[in-house]
This record gives C-alpha cells, structure tokens and sequence, in this order.
C-alpha cells in the first residue's frame, strides 16, 4: 500500500526516485492552538514520511512543512523528500534493487557530491 502512494495514482507521486521503488504516506494537518482549545485559523503541517528501497530499506525521510502555501504532503513535502533520499542514495552510494517495480529503468548511482538532481554542485 505504501508504495502505491508514491505511483502515479497516489497522493505522492512527486517522491518518486527513478530506479528505487520508495515508499511512503502523506499528511495534511491543522496546527493546534498552544492554548489548548482547538487549532490555530488557517495552519497548517504537510508532511511525508517515506522509505527507500522499498523492499530492503536503507533510507527514511520524514519531511515537515509548517504553514506551506500549499497544504497538502504529498504537492509540498513529497517533492522536497525525493530531493534528500536522492541525494543521500548517491552520496551513500545504495545502488538501486535489481528487482525494481515501480520507478523505471535502474538510475546510476554516484558517490560525488553535488549530482543529486536539482540540488546545486557541492550541495
């Protein structure tokens, strides 16, 4: 199931990794008020907590948004998780599963900083 929230009819298709088949769940939350009574007027927590490989985890991300201009985990946080575990694939250098399902064709993997995609050299 958890898969299937990053596949193309999930709710977080934006986290998903070419090569690696990732897993996940996404939240929308209203913020609670500190004073105890009901939850403060239009915040907002998006969230995704996700891990990849699916099958064999080597990696866990949860990413937490606090008032996002866009609500909902799986537009706003999703897509700022693919950017970390992509990251952290290469620089660990976790080679996609051979078995790969759900992500297309195997990514290369690198151990060089600064190749994960969208994220600037040195990054």
């Amino acid at each position: 199931m958890l898969e299937g929230v990053v596949s193309a009819q999930g709710t977080a298709p934006a986290a998903a990794i070419p090569g690696y088949t990732v897993a996940g769940k996404t939240g929308t939350a209203q913020i609670p008020d500190p004073s105890g009574s009901g939850y403060l007027p239009g915040a907002f927590n998006a969230t995704f907590v996700g891990f990849v490989p699916a099958q064999q985890p080597a990696l866990t991300v949860v990413v937490r948004l606090a008032n996002p201009n866009v609500i909902y985990g799986g537009s706003v946080a999703a897509p700022v998780a693919a950017r970390i575990m992509s990251y952290a694939l290469r620089i660990l250098a976790i080679p996609p599963p051979q078995d790969t399902v759900n992500q297309g064709a195997p990514a290369e993997v690198s151990n060089s900083p600064g190749t994960a995609p969208g994220l600037p050299t040195g990054q």
